[in-house]
């Protein structure tokens, strides 16, 4: 029986060189709550076309961050393509940074879901994100809008 030293030897070259190294992945490796990647990324309007059939669907999404909250990062408002989503986070169990965020690249996969927002609830946002007291005040409707309720977060620096 004939042993091939030198195709074992390039085998396992090829395993030690691959080990480690997921491409899927951002090059950065900011994650919050579950590890995701960047894969299978759904656009607004396909998640639109999936919440008419039910009330809510899995999801994720790339957008832009807006905000998040300045006080603890429970939360963030984020732009994806022309929408504003806000972003919580699954069981309060995770938080994203409470500045510095603003203009990133974000990734987040979750529950996505339309939502009433209330006056006393987007004034708490409001507060939470440093708004002033005027700003906050000036806030007298409720505002319908996609939420999102994300299991897992990247953020792109």
């Amino acid at each position: 029986m004939k042993t091939y030293p030198f195709l074992f030897l390039f085998i396992a070259t090829i395993c030690l060189l691959s080990c480690g190294q997921n491409t899927d992945l951002p090059e950065t490796e900011n994650f919050y709550g579950n590890v995701i990647d960047t894969l299978n990324v759904q656009t607004a309007t396909e998640v639109y076309a999936s919440l008419e059939s039910s009330g809510s669907t899995g999801a994720k999404l790339e957008g832009r961050i807006l905000e998040t909250c300045s006080k603890k990062g429970c939360w963030m408002r984020v732009a994806v393509e022309q929408d504003t989503v806000m972003v919580m986070f699954k069981d309060y169990g995770f938080f994203v940074p409470t500045s510095g965020a603003d203009g990133k690249k974000t990734y987040m996969e979750g529950t996505a879901y339309f939502d009433t927002i209330t006056v006393a609830e987007r004034q708490h946002f409001a507060e939470d994100a440093g708004k002033s007291p005027e700003e906050i005040a000036a806030i007298n409707t409720p505002e319908y809008t996609l939420s999102f309720e994300a299991e897992g977060i990247i953020i792109v620096e």
